[in-house]
């Protein structure tokens, strides 16, 4: 779980230096909607987060992200969620140079939740879980160091026998160095 992640982020940091030459760093801001499925009950809420990694090239590089996907309040239990991660990503830019005009992207990675339950003014208990996300996105890059999205991003985290459906649709601002 957690070694999972220091294991990931270690391996990425070594091998940055072969590649420095060659890519870029970025950092994301990124607010939006998130969905929260709790057996069935569903509700939505402000997801917020940000994101940083690098591109060893135009189209690929690693990401991590931390993320507070807000709350499912739909029942008498209280259910939110907050999460870190790290993993990969593929970009497809339609411009005349690198990091510029229309793109696609696509993710996949680890993520480390937090999910903590609390029965309105009785109890309350957290858990963590670490699963996989996936997601797409869509945007414009206006120059190789500014560009804006839309992303879409799915996972399952687990609470004790309980899968929490989690997706999120975010408008993000990225900037890269």
């Amino acid at each position: 779980m957690i070694r999972e992640l220091l294991f990931a982020s270690a391996l990425a940091a070594a091998a940055m230096p072969a590649v420095a030459a060659q890519g870029t760093g970025f950092m994301a801001i990124e607010a939006g909607r998130s969905d929260l499925s709790v057996e069935g009950a569903k509700d939505n809420d402000t997801a917020v987060g940000l994101r940083g990694g690098y591109y060893f090239r135009p189209q690929f590089g690693i990401e991590g992200f931390v993320t507070r996907y807000g709350a499912d309040t739909s029942g008498p239990w209280r259910t939110e969620v907050d999460g870190i991660g790290v993993g990969v990503f593929g970009k497809a830019n339609f411009g005349a140079e690198a990091y510029t005009g229309f793109y696609v992207s696509g993710r996949a990675g680890i993520a480390r939740n937090r999910v903590e339950e609390t029965l309105r003014g009785v109890e309350s208990w957290d858990d963590s879980d670490t699963n996989p996300y996936v997601g797409v996105g869509v945007g414009f890059d206006y120059s190789p160091n500014f560009g804006v999205g839309v992303r879409y991003d799915y996972q399952e985290p687990k609470v004790g026998d309980v899968r929490v459906k989690l997706e999120t649709l975010t408008g993000s601002v990225e900037y890269r160095f």
